[in-house]
């Protein structure tokens, strides 16, 4: 097996900490999670844009992430995101980005550090599923689903009080 990086050392460490780590093992995480890093960044600054494409998800392991969705604008040749609306302010231990990085899909939000010297940790899941991590698969996957439950139920009840 390769040499782990200190990215790697360090979630192993920080894993009961992170819902979607807590129920994995080490060799389990190091199976369908790479490119592992932990990204620091001050306060009001982007992690990524609504309608931007990449492949990262993350949780957050200090401070707070502002996730918001803007409306879409078109002046003459220029196209952008305005108006910004703040759907949720993420506390520690909170996972984002899942969705596109496991569809491919564009961002449907905005995450910004809502905090000075805010913490995550990006990482991409692995999309070989074969015989060896189907397994393994699973049980991301519920928890995946655990997650994504618990935002949309949040995300209703946000909308029943804005009624």
């Amino acid at each position: 097996m390769a040499e782990l990086t200190n990215a790697q050392n360090t979630l192993l460490k920080i894993k009961k900490n992170i819902p979607f780590f807590a129920k994995l093992s080490d060799g389990e995480i190091l199976m369908i999670v790479h490119d592992v890093q932990f990204k620091k960044y001050n306060k009001f600054e982007v992690i990524f844009e609504q309608d931007s494409r990449d492949e990262e998800a993350f949780a957050v392991v200090k401070g707070r992430v502002n996730i918001s969705v803007g409306e879409f604008q078109r002046i003459g040749l220029l196209e952008r995101f305005a108006n910004f609306k703040t759907i949720v302010n993420l506390p520690p231990r909170s996972v984002f980005g899942e969705m596109s990085a496991i569809t491919g899909e564009r961002r449907s939000a905005r995450a910004t550090a809502y905090d000075p010297d805010t913490m995550v940790i990006s990482f991409m899941i692995d999309d070989d599923i074969n015989d060896e991590n189907a397994e393994v698969f699973i049980k991301m996957y519920k928890e995946l689903i655990d997650i994504i439950s618990d935002k949309l139920r949040k995300t209703n009840e946000v909308a029943l009080k804005n009624q």
